[in-house]
């Protein structure tokens, strides 16, 4: 028995959807196990893994653009925030080892930065399952305004070093570089499958990390047109004055999810990496309204290049009406894909390396 530390983001429910597999199966072969999260998911996560104990971070907004961290900006945060990053992190960290009774013996994060510092201060192994890692592991052109500059600043900032970093994707990567990285295949529940899919419904996302973009609104002011189907939307947002159209539903992520996610027709969601895995595993056609970030411009590049969905853009009715129309091919080609890069499942290739190379 191992024991280990799992920092988990905070932002958006991808992080904490891809650890719960893992955290399942270290938990199957007997490990100890105490968690870094943030307020944000704490809830999430006491639902999830009641026995389990958490210790709540806070982790500072660091500001990106092309050129990498935007040192004003972030200060500028940082002092409107009142965040004494320094000394809560000494704090969690002395949390850890009463807990511990000593330090873990292993340490892993999904892109939360304490327990990276906690890492590197004790000279513990880390281990990355971010998929932001692909960044600093390989070779990404612009996108336009977007560079991978953003993300390979942020990992730099943060994450500078690690014993090894597991990147899950749902794309192919090439041109690996000297950085410890390496490719998975999606971490997801293999053993969702659809019995009967529901053709009128659609499952709508709106991550938490973007909830005042205006999108959201261009978004619901072409689906409450389309009366013949029945939009299951999750956010952390209400949109009151949109509660009064019979053809939305608004939720909060929970159980429902999953099960909506299994028997609905196609998503409509912004790019986050997780949920476009989980809807592709289960062959549903994705249409994305990506952040204005260079991963989630980049997610839907590929989702483009691969067949597998469209981008919404323009949010439009007839940009609505053109993806449904598709759906069929578009569902033919996920599964092509799938059965040309999706050979094996990431239980058979991952557990296999975290046995050999950490004994887990």
């Amino acid at each position: 028995m191992k024991k280990i530390l799992i920092g988990i983001c905070g932002l958006g429910n991808g992080h904490i959807n891809r650890q719960k597999s893992i955290i399942n199966k270290l938990i199957e072969r007997g490990h100890q196990i105490i968690l870094f999260v943030t307020k944000e998911n704490i809830k999430t996560l006491d639902q999830i893994f009641p026995s389990i104990k958490k210790i709540i971070v806070k982790i500072p907004w660091v500001y990106c653009d092309q050129k990498g961290i935007n040192f004003k900006k972030t200060k500028a945060r940082y002092l409107r925030d009142g965040l004494d990053w320094y000394r809560e992190m000494l704090s969690v960290f002395i949390k850890v080892q009463q807990e511990f009774d000593g330090n873990p013996d292993l340490v892993i994060t999904d892109y939360e930065p304490n327990s990276a510092q906690f890492s590197y201060a004790t000279g513990l192994p880390l281990i990355c399952f971010e998929q932001q890692s692909k960044f600093m592991g390989y070779k990404f052109e612009n996108i336009g305004k977007f560079s991978p500059n953003e993300e390979i600043s942020r990992l730099n900032y943060f994450f500078p070093t690690a014993k090894k970093r597991y990147v899950p994707s749902f794309f192919p990567l090439e041109d690996q570089g000297n950085y410890n990285v390496e490719s998975i295949p999606p971490i997801i529940d293999q053993k969702a499958s659809a019995t009967k899919v529901n053709f009128d419904k659609v499952v709508v996302y709106f991550s938490p990390y973007g909830k005042k973009e205006k999108k959201f609104i261009d978004i619901l002011n072409v689906l409450k047109r389309f009366q013949n189907y029945k939009f299951h939307i999750y956010s952390a947002e209400k949109f009151n004055k949109y509660s009064k159209y019979d053809n939305l539903f608004f939720k909060k992520i929970s159980n429902d999810f999953k099960t909506d996610l299994i028997d609905c027709n196609f998503v409509i969601s912004t790019a986050g990496h997780q949920l476009i895995s989980e809807a592709i595993n289960l062959n549903k056609p994705v249409l994305l309204s990506p952040f204005n970030t260079f991963e989630q411009n980049y997610n839907v590049k590929m989702v483009i290049k691969y067949s597998l969905g469209e981008k919404f853009d323009p949010i439009s009715t007839n940009k609505l009406l053109d993806f449904i129309d598709k759906l069929d091919y578009y569902r033919g080609k996920i599964k092509s894909f799938k059965n040309s890069y999706w050979k094996n499942n990431w239980e058979n290739v991952l557990l296999k390396k975290l046995e050999r190379e950490f004994g887990l």
